[in-house]
């Protein structure tokens, strides 16, 4: 399966992977497991310290992303995160730059 390491929106570490965000519950000495990042979900992911050899558990209870659905998330956590660094930018102009760089096309 295809992960991504990725960081949430309060800066901590995440996995994306097949269309669920998951988050840090816990890590061992050998490996770290991941939790889905909806509340109740019983899905998990167990990776190696260095994030290889996957092993999923439990099915999820909820409808997964699509991949334009984490495009859009992706996009706004950058927009987000460059709102931050840059306080004198134009929004307009930041959402183009991020739109370019993230690959997310406008509606409209």
């Amino acid at each position: 399966a295809n992960a991504t390491i990725t960081i949430t929106n309060m800066g901590n570490p995440a996995i994306l992977s097949r269309g669920s965000l998951y988050v840090k519950d816990r890590e061992t000495k050998k490996s770290k497991t991941w939790r889905c990042s909806i509340r109740g979900c019983p899905a998990r992911l167990k990776t190696s310290l260095d994030f290889k050899d996957p092993i999923y558990s439990n099915e999820h209870n909820h409808e997964l992303k699509t991949e334009k659905d984490i495009s859009v998330s992706e996009f706004q956590k950058q927009c987000k995160k460059r709102a931050a660094e840059d306080l004198f930018q134009r929004p307009a102009k930041l959402m183009r730059r991020e739109r370019g760089r993230v690959g997310v096309r406008c509606v409209g």
